[in-house]
């Protein structure tokens, strides 16, 4: 793929790659740290072999899986406390 989706609201479930990445947390940070511009509009990573446009697909794919790796955390810390007692006393 050499552009990138245009998309705006993705899930994990939509595209192979996000499901990867949302599984390995790690692999999104280091697509982000790689995957940078490169001061001329060229992706850092991709440009060693083609020259690609930044943000690249890599780049685009670790930034959604970021979100709803961000979204999911947050959501998980609008918990409210009682229920995590609830699921205590479950076990």
């Amino acid at each position: 793929m050499d552009s990138v989706p245009d998309d705006g609201n993705v899930s994990p479930d939509d595209h192979p790659l996000l499901v990867l990445m949302v599984a390995n947390p790690d692999m999104v940070e280091r697509v982000l740290a790689a995957h940078v511009d490169r001061s001329d509009g060229k992706c850092a990573e991709c440009s060693g072999y083609r020259l690609r446009e930044w943000p690249c697909v890599h780049r685009w794919y670790a930034e959604q899986a970021q979100r709803i790796l961000k979204s999911a955390a947050m959501s998980r810390s609008r918990t409210p406390a009682g229920s995590e007692a609830v699921r205590r006393r479950r076990r």
